[in-house]
């Protein structure tokens, strides 16, 4: 439903304002992690038989979120906004391990709830065929990062400030 309704709203809604917002929090892969129909059979026909299903169940909610990403991309690219798009994806914390979680954060230690990178190192992308310098496009760091260091720099990529928020 969620992949639904942001991509209406980029049908619908991205021609006719100037500077466009959308923010997409997608739930998909946190416990209970929800797939649905042939996604979920696949991955539950790809992993060995466990006294669980939640690792199959995650990699399918997995599969899905890239899916429901690929779509809102490709609703951009339709409607011509693409360009001036600045898509952010970050996640919030390492995977809960084992087959009560499903997840895996190999080849870090630990996971959540913990300190260890395992926990706390999680994938992020920032991507714009034109809204990023052309010099940081394609580029990957190792510098640690922290959620309330993206509000300063979208807001300056927006042309605006922190005295603009309130």
């Amino acid at each position: 439903a969620v992949r639904r309704h942001a991509v209406a709203y980029v049908a619908g809604t991205f021609g006719s304002r100037a500077s466009p917002f959308l923010s997409l929090a997608q739930p998909a892969i946190h416990t209970p992690a929800q797939s649905h129909g042939t996604t979920l059979r696949a991955a539950l026909a790809r992993f060995l038989p466990e006294a669980s299903d939640m690792r199959a169940k995650v990699a399918a909610a997995a599969e899905e979120l890239d899916a429901s990403v690929g779509e809102l991309r490709d609703a951009l690219e339709r409607e011509g906004m693409m360009n001036e798009t600045l898509l952010v994806f970050i996640s919030d914390n390492g995977a809960s391990l084992g087959q009560a979680g499903g997840g895996s954060n190999w080849p870090l230690r630990g996971a959540k709830f913990t300190p260890f990178e395992g926990g706390l190192r999680v994938p992020a992308f920032i991507y714009s065929p034109s809204v990023l310098p052309a010099a940081r496009r394609g580029g990957a760091t190792d510098t640690l990062v922290h959620v309330t260091d993206w509000l300063p720099t979208l807001l300056r990529v927006a042309g605006a400030s922190s005295a603009d928020v309130g």
